[in-house]
C-alpha cells in the first residue's frame, strides 16, 4: 500500500466517521428533543388535570360558603368564620377557658395547632364551610 493508498483510506475512514459521529449527533438531538416533548406533553397533561380538577371544586363550592380560619399562639386559639370570632379557648391544660402563665400548666404549642385544626374542621363541617386554614399569630401582652 503506497503513500496515496493509505491517505485516501485514512480520508474515507475519517469521513465514516465524521459522518457516523453526525448521526450519532443527531439522533441523539431527536431523542432529547422527542424526550422533551413529551415531558412538555405530560407536563400539560398534568397541569390540564390540575385546571379540571380546580374547576370541579370551584362548581361544586357555593358562593356564601362561608371561610372558615384559625388562629393560634402560645396563649391559646380561635377560630373564625367569615371575619367574625366563634370560638377561642386558652392554653390551660385542665381549663381551657383560661390562660395558663406558669410552663408546667400550659398546654405546648403543637398540641394547641392541633387542636386549632380539629376544631376548624368541625366548624367548617357543621356550618357547612370550607376550611381556610390555620396560621400562628403574634402573641398579645397582656
Amino acid at each position: 500500500m503506497n503513500t496515496n493508498e493509505h491517505n485516501a483510506k485514512l480520508c474515507e475512514l475519517l469521513a465514516r466517521k465524521r459522518s457516523l459521529s453526525n448521526f450519532i449527533e443527531r439522533e441523539a438531538r431527536q431523542y432529547r428533543a422527542v424526550g422533551t416533548r413529551q415531558r412538555h406533553r405530560e407536563r400539560a397533561r398534568k397541569l390540564q388535570g390540575w385546571a379540571e380538577l380546580l374547576a370541579e371544586i370551584k362548581a361544586h363550592i357555593k358562593p356564601h360558603q362561608p371561610l372558615v380560619s384559625g388562629q393560634y399562639n402560645r396563649n391559646g386559639y380561635s377560630i373564625w368564620i367569615n371575619d367574625r370570632l366563634e370560638y377561642s379557648a386558652g392554653n390551660h391544660a385542665k381549663d381551657s377557658t383560661q390562660t395558663a402563665h406558669r410552663d408546667d400548666e400550659r398546654l405546648p404549642l403543637r398540641v394547641l395547632r392541633s387542636f386549632c385544626i380539629k376544631q376548624v374542621h368541625g366548624a367548617a363541617q357543621d356550618c357547612g364551610g370550607r376550611f381556610g386554614g390555620v396560621e400562628r399569630v403574634e402573641e398579645e401582652e397582656q
